[in-house]
């Protein structure tokens, strides 16, 4: 007896033995073992919705916006510098060669810190956004007598009917975000 026919022999005994029924015969009441959910679909609108999103939304523009005004505080004492650099002595060259540069340096400085900083509240902010999901998606497999709710984009084929991406929208539509646990 060979491999292949010795373990289709053992998930025969198996089958008929434990009687796989999550395979055969197990229906929900609407007929379906299983439905999809568009996960990123779900993730992507319930967070656009949250307070915490839109204000950490707001923190990446204000950042943005005050590392232009730097920046272009940056440029001005460049043009500056360009426009007198031949009245200076070098001592005076040196030194507002020597600003410009140290400027650059502290903005480079912020900017990391700051983005640092924004990519962290944005990593703390997934894990209830999650966990809200995670929670709604269950609790409708559980009402819908499902055994099994799939992520849609990592199914190749299924019936539209089995799509729960609306429903489990619905169900999260003005939910406020739980930030603790």
């Amino acid at each position: 007896m060979n491999t292949k026919t010795a373990f289709t022999a053992l998930f025969i005994l198996i089958f008929v033995l434990v009687g796989f029924k999550p395979l055969i015969g197990a229906k929900s009441p609407d007929n379906r073992r299983f439905a999809v959910v568009d996960i990123h679909l779900v993730f992507n609108h319930f967070s656009k919705e949250q307070k915490a999103v839109i204000d950490l939304q707001k923190k990446r523009t204000d950042l943005k916006n005050e590392i232009l005004l730097q920046s272009q505080k940056i440029k001005t004492l460049e043009r500056n510098f360009e426009t007198r650099k031949g009245r200076l002595s070098n001592k005076e060259f040196r030194q507002k060669l020597s600003h410009i540069a140290l400027e650059k340096e502290k903005l480079y400085e912020y900017t990391v810190k700051k983005n640092r900083e924004l990519k962290s509240l944005e990593e703390s902010l997934k894990e209830p956004i999650l966990r809200n999901i995670l929670t709604t998606i269950e609790n409708t497999r559980k009402e819908k007598g499902l055994e099994l709710i799939l992520n849609r984009n990592d199914v190749l084929a299924y019936s539209l009917r089995t799509d729960l991406t609306q429903v489990i929208l619905k169900r999260l539509k003005g939910k406020k975000l739980d930030l603790e646990k």
